[in-house]
């Protein structure tokens, strides 16, 4: 809705009169304005002194006389007649200010006031004037109500005794702005808000009917509507660049608002300090006041093509400083030229760049300074004008005469390399006392300064002031502040870590309600630290804004970083002290300044502290700010080359494997600034916000016209399209929309915006934005894109899947990429999983084409894996298998070989594999069929391989295909089986445990003697007796590195071997196989075995072992209680048959501790009968024994003896049984009670030391030899 346009057809005359009043006298927001308050008149207005001043708006069209006015003056409050504007105004309670369409006659002519003036007039007042105002009050009309009667009396009593001076003060109180027409007051309303509050024209108009708003809620409320003005326009105001209190008119500012009038770029060049920065922020300002909107000085190109690809119709200007580098050029200057000359070329004319860079780096970077047609060099070669500069600044200063005088002769008889106009300020602002002794080539040293110079100079001679500039560096600089409450923490002895977990960051439910962090105290600045700021504000390095300190100059900034590394080391490590209270303060701004600085800080301090800033790179992920935490990991990732600590490095690998924190664990301060929680008190984050389609439509509008969108409103906007999207409902979005959103710090946005951008159908024009979202500084926000790429492949043109393949490429290659990433391209296969493919929503030919790609990118992802980085096995298998369904012949032997390589890899750095991942060979066999030839060269390196486990996995697969192999390659396996390998013995082995081997490999192994028909007593004494063992070692994997290679299916001609040697105890066969089986059937379901179980008991010549066996294996873990309990059952039976139960009684009395370590002791009840537990064990449980006999035969007079010397009982249930004979018995004193009640419970320690004693005597580890690791 255009104001302009609408007139009163939207709103009423008074309250656009009311926002123009409001703006015009809202003195910095100081006053106070209320409409139609009560007893007042339809504006009631209070300064910052509280001098009133009421205000009617009038409609009339006529013309203003004496009558008219006096009438408006004799108005009464609602229902009074005592009390009306005239008496306010006589007695000097308030002034009146009329506010009206017409103009005024004449004779009224003695009240009119100048708009916008609200000041007293003072006007001389003939007594013609006194005698008429006296007159026309009594001639006030009013109705004839009991009321209006009561009115006129008074109107003619005050009539009566006016005099003179009333009358004066009457009428020099009594204002009147004519002629105040509603396009005057629209256009007044604009102006006011473009030049006086730096609102961007584009975003006036709207605020404008934000305000009228207000001025009818006001009215409603009654309540000042000054804050509420203050709040609007603060969020939208486009801040003045601030400029230096020595500011100057220069010559070249004509010139530069000339070039900006008809270009959009404009080079301001010069050697350092000649003032380029203040001139750019001059010339910036005087378009912020045609209405231009701005953004803070900028460093950043990104920052800088961001900006102007927002809402491209609103005016704009930016300063852009030292892109090219500061101190020295950056590395790619050139690149930057060429983005900046590329931009300005898409602009639009009313989009102003202001570029700024020293004419020494323009000329080391590029041989020359006019890079660009508008270039203006502001290096002063005028001596007159020199020493006007010098005049005017030592004069602001109070500089030394004498020193000023020797400085002005100076200025007048330099001829080449003059002194420049930034130079001089700073002179101007040195100590003066430590001037005056310094001769004219000290002081113009002094005045030369660079920011080696300032920080040298400033740490001789201010050592202790010098830290405060080293400080500020770590937490602002000359175009971001930091609060002056938080550089106060920063700089105190509160060592709280307020806006870090102590802890990494787990999901946790807990009751208390996640807060924002607070200053537990109010800190106040050390006197040593108050004064060295105030030294550093009066020498102009530092300044104080909006309660925020920065930097003057970008001098300065980098004089303070060069003095935060330091030469002793006590002082250094004080600043890194200071590093950490940054990190930890709780304003998201400053903390995040200091984490982007953290790389730059760890190349270049001292060897001595690298690692004290790797660990705050460390800290500032645990840090409860979303942007903070995101850029953590850009810091990490910078720095894993140096770090030799794998458990360091694993670190880092899951940091950036994770991702980023997910939003549903994000909570919000005043629904403004995000934070992270460890848990969430209702897990509402968890679900969809409530948003309306009108703001969702609100928010749009307002990010495509530029307009100001608190942070959390952009959340639930991205939030609810990311929940519509599982329901595979996918917007388009209007791509400047997207580009917007990709500007914001918090990678929680940026990523969503990236998958949302890429689940639609791309078009030309917004190609930019594919490179935007890969060129993305966070591997998330890039993976979220290659995640999105691939679930929206099928919509794409072949235009721009071929723009995507191509950034994949490269992206892969970086190592943070492909870390990020791994989860999806390992499991690719997977479709329920939190980051997949949803492969219902493509056709087969699309499945086909997606795989290929798939295929094509994942050599080149591989290789930039760490080693060590987690695989999901099983899922990594799976994924393996399902590609060869659909990849073409060369693609999968492309995967294979980067398969194979990644194994080699990772045997390499001895990374334990697994089978999925070693089992590589069954898949290859099945893709190739058979091409032998294809897969010869991978079939010769992964049966060539020296790595034991690897070679001997891969060997059991091959054989499994033996009938499909080529003649080649069978010769390659029956070559390995003759061959020299240290493993070779575990080859054999290996091969004949299978459930079905080749013959060709038998004969190799044993020879032409049918051995599968042989009785197992001949087959013992045919082979040898290391054979027969390492074959029950593959089949029962022990050691345990032989796992893998263990039959799947146990042959009958090993089953009978097995049971041979149980049977008959055969050694030293028996002990291997006996604890398997007495394993298996304590842990699982093996009924058939039972009958074979009671012979081996009854049969056996150590049936003690065989107790001892049982024992251990229940303790181990969770058993399976109807196997144990006939395994316990059979061992029972034996030991009565041999009339030896008591021998059996005593083992379980002595192993009761470990027999409870199962994982339920009241199994225990399970595996034994009760009286088995009660009659025979119980009886030899000492002390539980005795306890129990001294309570139930009432002997409490040994009951004192019994609790001194019982440590512990050994049975859980005596816990239980005595604390129910205590409660029974009323012989027991309470204190003898509570003594045997809180006998301590040593169970669990005494069964694990038990334990650990049978382990080692009879399940000693044995190491594998022969093998290569």
């Amino acid at each position: 809705m255009s104001v302009a346009t609408e007139g009163v057809k939207g709103y009423e005359y008074q309250y656009k009169v009311t926002v123009l009043f409001a703006l015009l006298h809202s003195n910095d927001f100081k006053s106070q304005l209320y409409v139609e308050k009560i007893g007042s008149e339809d504006i009631t207005f209070l300064d910052e002194n509280k001098n009133y001043l009421e205000i009617q708006i009038k409609r009339e069209r006529n013309s203003i006389g004496f009558p008219k006015i006096i009438e408006w003056l004799s108005h009464f409050q609602e229902r009074s007649s005592t009390n009306n504007l005239l008496l306010r105004v006589k007695d000097k309670k308030s002034k009146c200010l009329f506010i009206t369409r017409s103009r005024c006659s004449d004779e009224a002519i003695i009240f009119l006031k100048l708009f916008p003036l609200i000041d007293s007039n003072e006007n001389s007042i003939s007594k013609e004037v006194i005698l008429k105002f006296q007159k026309e009050l009594k001639a006030v009309k009013f109705k004839q109500t009991q009321l209006d009667i009561k009115r006129k009396s008074l109107c003619s009593d005050i009539s009566n005794n006016l005099n003179k001076s009333d009358i004066e003060i009457l009428i020099n109180n009594t204002l009147i702005w004519e002629q105040i027409e509603e396009e005057k007051i629209d256009n007044e309303v604009l102006k006011c808000l473009n030049k006086k509050f730096s609102i961007p024209q584009s975003l006036s108009e709207n605020l404008y009917l934000k305000l009228l708003e207000v001025v009818k809620q006001g009215r409603d409320l009654k309540e000042d509507i000054i804050p509420l003005f203050k709040n609007l326009i603060l969020k939208l105001k486009t801040n003045r660049y601030s400029l230096s209190e020595n500011n100057i008119i220069r010559k070249e500012e004509a010139q530069a608002i000339d070039i900006l009038k008809k270009s959009n770029l404009l080079l301001l060049t010069g050697i350092s300090q000649c003032g380029k920065t203040e001139l750019a922020k001059k010339v910036a300002n005087e378009l912020i006041d045609q209405g231009y909107t701005s953004a803070p000085i900028s460093t950043d190109f990104f920052q800088v093509e961001n900006f102007f690809n927002q809402n491209k119709i609103e005016d704009k200007i930016l300063i852009f400083e030292d892109p090219f580098g500061h101190i020295k050029p950056k590395k790619e200057s050139n690149d930057i030229k060429n983005k900046i000359i590329n931009l300005v070329k898409c602009l639009p004319l009313n989009h102003k760049i202001i570029l700024t860079s020293r004419i020494e780096i323009l000329e080391e970077a590029f041989n020359s300074c006019n890079i660009i047609e508008n270039v203006l060099d502001l290096t002063e070669d005028d001596n007159k004008l020199i020493l006007d500069f010098w005049e005017k600044f030592s004069n602001a200063q109070n500089v030394n005469n004498e020193i000023k005088n020797i400085v002005g002769e100076y200025i007048l008889r330099e001829t080449e390399h003059k002194i420049q106009v930034g130079q001089l300020d700073y002179l101007s602002r040195y100590d003066l006392n430590k001037l005056k002794s310094k001769s004219i080539s000290e002081l113009i040293s002094i005045a030369r300064h660079n920011s080696t110079d300032i920080a040298n100079d400033v740490l001789k001679e201010n050592n202790k002031e010098s830290k405060i500039l080293a400080v500020m560096s770590i937490c602002c600089s000359n175009s971001i502040g930091i609060n002056v409450e938080d550089f106060k923490y920063i700089l105190s002895d509160d060592e709280n870590g307020y806006s870090v977990f102590k802890e990494s960051k787990v999901f946790q439910f807990k009751k208390s309600k996640s807060k924002f962090p607070k200053y537990l105290e109010t800190n106040k600045l050390k006197k040593g630290f108050k004064s060295s700021i105030s030294y550093f504000e009066e020498r102009g390095f530092i300044k104080l804004e909006n309660n925020q300190y920065f930097f003057s100059h970008p001098n300065y900034f980098e004089a303070g970083k060069k003095l935060f590394f330091r030469k002793s080391s006590q002082e250094q490590k004080e600043n890194i002290g200071y590093l950490k209270k940054t990190i930890i303060c709780i304003s998201p701004v400053t903390t995040l300044i200091a984490c982007k600085l953290l790389t730059w800080i760890y190349r270049t301090v001292h060897s001595n502290f690298k690692d004290d800033i790797k660990d705050l790179m460390f800290l500032s992920n645990r840090s409860i700010f979303p942007a903070v935490e995101d850029y953590s990991s850009i810091n990490l990732i910078n720095i894993i080359e140096d770090i030799d600590n794998e458990d360091q490095k694993d670190k880092i690998i899951n940091i950036v494997n994770r991702g980023n924190t997910d939003s549903s664990s994000i909570k919000w301060l005043n629904n403004e600034i995000p934070f992270l929680s460890k848990g969430d008190d209702d897990l509402r984050n968890l679900f969809i916000d409530n948003i309306s389609p009108s703001e969702i439509e609100e928010i749009e509008n307002k990010i495509l016209n530029n307009h100001h969108v608190n942070l959390f409103d952009i959340w639930r906007y991205i939030n609810y399209h990311k929940i519509v999207s599982i329901s595979k409902v996918y917007t388009k979005f209007n791509h400047n929309i997207i580009n917007s959103l990709l500007t914001h710090e918090e990678v929680f946005i940026r990523k969503q915006v990236a998958k949302l951008f890429f689940l639609s159908k791309i078009s030309e024009e917004e190609i930019y934005l594919i490179k935007k979202i890969f060129n993305d500084n966070h591997a998330t926000v890039s993976f979220y894109g290659i995640w999105g790429s691939f679930l929206s492949w099928n919509k794409q043109s072949d235009q721009i899947k071929t723009i995507i393949f191509e950034h994949l490429k490269k992206l892969f290659c970086r190592q943070e990429i492909a870390i990020r990433a791994n989860n999806l391209m390992t499991t690719f296969s997977i479709d329920y999983a939190g980051e997949c493919i949803d492969w219902k929503l493509f056709s087969k030919a699309e499945t086909i084409e997606l795989w290929n790609v798939w295929a094509e990118i994942f050599p080149v992802f591989s290789n930039s894996l760490p080693p060590n980085i987690f695989l999901n096995y099983g899922r990594y298998g799976v994924t393996m298998e399902t590609a060869m369904k659909y990849l073409t012949l060369n693609n999968g032997i492309k995967v294979f070989e980067t398969w194979l390589d990644r194994i080699e890899v990772r045997i390499k750095n001895n990374v334990e594999l697994s089978d999925y991942e070693m089992g590589i060979s069954d898949e290859l066999i099945k893709f190739t069929k058979g091409n032998f030839k294809i897969r010869k060269n991978l079939i010769e390196r992964i049966l060539s391989n020296t790595n034991s486990i690897f070679s001997l996995y891969n060997l059991k697969l091959i054989i499994t295909f033996w009938n499909d192999l080529d003649i080649s390659e069978k010769k390659i396996v029956l070559s390995i089986v003759d061959s020299n390998r240290i493993d070779l013995r575990w080859i054999k082995a290996m091969l004949l445990a299978k459930y079905e081997i080749p013959k060709e490999i038998e004969v190799k192994i044993v020879g032409d003697i049918n051995l599968y028909s042989l009785k197992p007593k001949k087959v013992l004494e045919l082979l040898p007796e290391e054979l027969v063992q390492d074959c029950l070692k593959i089949i029962y994997a022990q050691p345990y590195e032989l796992e893998f290679l263990r039959p799947s299916y146990l042959s009958d001609f090993w089953k009978k071997m097995i049971n041979y040697i149980m049977y008959f105890e055969v050694e030293p066969y028996f002990a291997l196989c006996i604890k398997d089986f007495i394993g298996h059937n304590i842990w699982a379901n093996r009924s058939e075995n039972f009958l074979l179980w009671r012979k081996i008991c009854l049969n056996s010549k150590n049936i003690n072992y065989l107790t001892y066996l049982v024992i251990y294996n229940i303790s181990k873990s969770a058993i399976y209680v109807s196997g144990t309990i006939e395994m316990m059952k059979t061992l029972v039976f034996a030991y009565k048959q041999r009339n030896e139960f008591e021998i059996f009684t005593k083992i379980i009395s002595d192993e009761i501790e470990v027999l409870q370590k199962t994982s339920d002791k009241h199994d225990i009840f399970e595996i034994f009968d009760k009286n088995f537990l009660f009659q025979d064990l119980y009886k030899l449980l000492k002390p539980d024994i005795d306890a129990m006999l001294v309570i139930e035969n009432r002997g409490i007079e040994y009951l004192h003896e019994i609790i001194d010397d019982v440590k512990s009982f050994r049975f859980f249930a005596s816990y239980l049984i005595i604390k129910n004979l205590v409660a029974k018995s009323d012989k027991i004193e309470e204190d003898i009670k509570n003594r045997l009640l809180s006998i301590p419970n040593n169970i669990e320690k005494v069964g694990e030391k038990k334990q650990k004693i049978l382990k080692s005597k009879y399940f000693k580890e044995e190491k594998i030899t022969n093998w290569i690791n």
